[in-house]
């Protein structure tokens, strides 16, 4: 069984933001079996066929905006591949902005959106780049901790031999951090994020240094985990920002 999720926010209130969604999937001619007061569960393609991919719309009042979750799951039984359900989940999220979009709209009294289509081609870079729990698991694992902790040994490393390269490569890291949270929906996930790479890359610089038996630098704290507390804490700030940008590029886009 395949599964597959994607996310993104709303300024509409919960029960405008589940009407929007419940007419944009029905404009797709999608089977709608269940709509309750947080929840949508839809299938593609009419009631004939045999085991449908099940796309379901999640709500959630994050107190400012309401968080929408996309799941689509597709049995082992059904024709659709991997990338096809992507494709159906897609669909799913263009249909439900440009809905969303057009209430938000009517409540304002503005005049009616451009389609979906045109939305997507006009907005911006960062609301059309994939997001972290899109990608496959590898791609988190090496990308979520992975990298982090290669990148902050090699810091480690760099710590014992030059001042002016350490601090080259912690500015690399913060914008590393920055960039990490664009591939979140919101500053919430994105300082979470920022939180296990900050702890990964902070640990790993002392780890390194401690391998690499050398003096280091730059001073370091008289307790030298302390160093960890930073790391963590600046990767939390700048991934929350990335995620707060991506989540600001999402709705002028949708």
């Amino acid at each position: 069984m395949t599964r597959l999720s994607g996310e993104f926010q709303t300024d509409l209130a919960p029960p405008d933001a589940l009407a929007a969604c419940a007419e944009a999937i029905d404009s797709l001619g999608w089977r709608i079996e269940t709509v309750e007061g947080d929840r949508i569960v839809a299938y593609t393609g009419p009631a004939s066929t045999q085991q449908p991919p099940r796309i379901e719309v999640v709500l959630s009042d994050s107190g400012q905006a309401t968080d929408l979750r996309i799941i689509g799951t597709g049995s082992d039984a059904t024709a659709l591949e991997k990338d096809q359900l992507i494709v159906e989940l897609n669909r799913a999220r263009d249909a439900i902005k440009a809905s969303i979009e057009s209430a938000d709209d009517a409540a304002e009294g503005r005049a009616p959106a451009i389609d979906a289509d045109k939305a997507q081609q006009q907005g911006s870079l960062l609301a059309r780049g994939p997001l972290f729990s899109e990608r496959p698991l590898a791609v988190q694992i090496i990308t979520g901790a992975v990298v982090p902790a290669a990148f902050g040994a090699v810091v480690g490393v760099v710590l014992g031999i030059s001042a002016a390269g350490y601090w080259v490569l912690q500015v690399l890291a913060l914008i590393g951090a920055v960039l990490a949270g664009l591939e979140h929906p919101n500053g919430r996930e994105g300082t979470w994020r920022g939180l296990v790479g900050g702890t990964l890359y902070g640990t790993f610089v002392l780890i390194a240094h401690a391998a690499a038996g050398t003096d280091a630098t730059v001073k370091l704290p008289d307790f030298a985990p302390v160093l960890v507390v930073f790391t963590a804490i600046f990767g939390m700030l700048a991934s929350g920002l990335g995620g707060r940008l991506r989540g600001r590029s999402d709705r002028s886009a949708s």
